[in-house]
C-alpha cells in the first residue's frame, strides 16, 4: 500500500511540474472514455439489445435486387401477393409503403404529419397489440375499403391530450375524414429505421396479380420465418414464385423487368441485425474517432516534447 501512495505522490509531482501534459493527458482520458463509452452504447442499443418484437430473430426484410440497379428495397405489388398467397417458408409476410405526409384538421390547429400504410398483419407479424383499441381487419385493406387509422402514442398524446374516448372519433387527413380505431404504445418503434410515422392507415392491395395494372404499388416487405427455415430455403422458394424467373414479363411492367434488364434475383437479410442504421452510425462514428485522434496528435506535437522536459528538469 506504502508503495502505491508513494506512486501516487510522485505522478502527482510530475503533474504539478508540467500542467500542459497534465492538461492533454486528463483531455485524451477524458475523450477515450467519452468515446469507448458513446461506442459500446451505440452498439448495445443496435446490435446486442434484442429488437422490442416477437422473436425477433425470424423476422427479415424481403427485397428484389434487379439487373444494372441497386437493391432499392422496395417489391411490385403484385410479386408480395403471388409470396402472400403462395410461400410456404413464412407464417406471415406484411408490407408497407414508404411513407407520405398529410395534413391533419379536425383537432386544433392544421398539423403535418408522417403517415405510413401497412398490411391488416403487420403488427401481428412483429407481435405488437395496440395499446387501446386494435389493429387493422382485412376488409379494412381491400381497396376502396372503410377509411380508418391507427395513432402513435406520440401523437394520441400531444395531440388528443390522451383523451381515453379517442376510438370511433373523425379526424381529417388531407380532406378525407378517417376513424381512429387504434393506439399504438409507447415504447413502439418502427422497423424502418428512415420512417417515423405519426399515424398508419390500411395499405389497400388488390388481392389478385395483375402486372397490367396501372400504378400498382411498390411495398417494402417484411416476412417471418418459419421454425428451422433457413433464408437460403426461402429465398429460393420465393425465386421460384416470382413469375419473371420463368417468362418474360409484360411489357413495360415492371421498369426493371425489360428485355435487356431481365435477371434478378431475391434478397432475404435479417432484421434485428439492422444494418442499414448500424452503417451510418458506423460511419457517423469513424467521423468522430478520427477527428479526436488528430486533435490529440496535433497537441502532442506541440506540447508533449516541452512537457517531457518540464517533468525531467
Amino acid at each position: 500500500m506504502s508503495t502505491v501512495l508513494q506512486d501516487l505522490h510522485y505522478a502527482l509531482r510530475l503533474l504539478r511540474k508540467s500542467p500542459a501534459f497534465a492538461a492533454i493527458a486528463v483531455a485524451t482520458l477524458t475523450l477515450g472514455i467519452g468515446a469507448n463509452t458513446a461506442i459500446f452504447s451505440a452498439v448495445n442499443a443496435v446490435m446486442l439489445r434484442p429488437l422490442p418484437y416477437r422473436d425477433p430473430s425470424h423476422l427479415v426484410w424481403i427485397t428484389e435486387i434487379w439487373h444494372k440497379e441497386k437493391d432499392s428495397g422496395f417489391v411490385p405489388s403484385p410479386d408480395y401477393t403471388n409470396w402472400s398467397a403462395q410461400a410456404r417458408s413464412f407464417t406471415e409476410i406484411a408490407a408497407y409503403d414508404g411513407g407520405f405526409e398529410a395534413n391533419l384538421t379536425g383537432a386544433g390547429e392544421p398539423q403535418r404529419i408522417a403517415v405510413v400504410s401497412v398490411t391488416a398483419n403487420f403488427f401481428h407479424l412483429l407481435g405488437i397489440t395496440p395499446v387501446l383499441g386494435r389493429p387493422f381487419l382485412a376488409q379494412e385493406v381491400l381497396p376502396d375499403g372503410p377509411s380508418v387509422a391507427i395513432l402513435s402514442y406520440d401523437l394520441w398524446q400531444h395531440r388528443f391530450g390522451l383523451d381515453p374516448n379517442i376510438l370511433g372519433k373523425f379526424i381529417t387527413l388531407d380532406s378525407e375524414s378517417v376513424t381512429v380505431v387504434g393506439v399504438m404504445p409507447p415504447d413502439f418503434r418502427f422497423p424502418d429505421q428512415n420512417v417515423k410515422p405519426q399515424c398508419y392507415v390500411p395499405f389497400q392491395l388488390s388481392t389478385h396479380v395483375d402486372w397490367y395494372a396501372k400504378g400498382f404499388a411498390e411495398p417494402f416487405v417484411v416476412g417471418r420465418l418459419k421454425p428451422r427455415v433457413t433464408r437460403a430455403q426461402a429465398q429460393a422458394e420465393l425465386a421460384d414464385i416470382n413469375p419473371c424467373r420463368h417468362r418474360i414479363c409484360p411489357l413495360g411492367v415492371p421498369r426493371k423487368c425489360s428485355a435487356s434488364q431481365r435477371t434478378h434475383e431475391i434478397g432475404i437479410r435479417c432484421l434485428w441485425r439492422r444494418w442499414d442504421l448500424c452503417s451510418s452510425l458506423r460511419a457517423s462514428m469513424l467521423q468522430t474517432c478520427n477527428w479526436c485522434v488528430t486533435q490529440r496528435g496535433n497537441r502532442s506535437s506541440r506540447c508533449a516534447p516541452q512537457s517531457v522536459r518540464d517533468a525531467h528538469g
